[in-house]
């Protein structure tokens, strides 16, 4: 049973993904950017997405998600450069709040596929819309992709 109620979630996840544009884009980032502005990381390398994978040990579930979610990396880098033209620090609050969460639950000793969900969840919390938990969930994964959130 849970895992046919796992498999039917992950395909919503996944088929949820089409149905995001800017608006839903803009009512997650809104709900996202609640923390302060820190120092600006100036490491701007990427990994290999499957060495990313591997690297923070991610399983197959993961992958999917990961994956159906980087059909979004386009449309978010395209609406994250929109809104920097009027808020030249929105990226970077953007990802500061994804990286404090992040750091948070490392330091509560998690890792792998659990640290993927829990940041899943902490990126929709709040939505009941799936269109808004789908774009808050594609940001992370464009920042997974962009080596911003997680190990490169």
């Amino acid at each position: 049973m849970k895992q046919e109620h796992e498999a039917r979630v992950l395909e919503a996840v996944t088929q949820a993904f089409a149905s995001v544009g800017f608006s839903e884009l803009e009512v997650a980032t809104h709900a996202l950017l609640q923390s302060e502005l820190g120092e600006v990381s100036r490491d701007f390398s990427l990994t290999a997405l499957n060495n990313k994978i591997k690297k923070n040990a991610l399983g197959i579930n993961s992958r999917i998600i990961i994956t159906s979610g980087l059909s979004l990396s386009g449309e978010i880098q395209n609406f994250i450069e929109c809104v920097a033209q009027t808020d030249e620090h929105f990226a970077e609050r953007l990802k500061l709040g994804f990286l404090s969460e992040y750091h948070r639950l490392r330091k509560e000793g998690h890792f792998g596929d659990v640290l993927f969900e829990l940041m899943c969840r902490f990126a929709q919390e709040g939505f009941s819309e799936q269109a808004s938990r789908s774009a808050a969930l594609a940001i992370l994964i464009y920042l997974f992709e962009t080596c911003e959130v997680f190990e490169k």
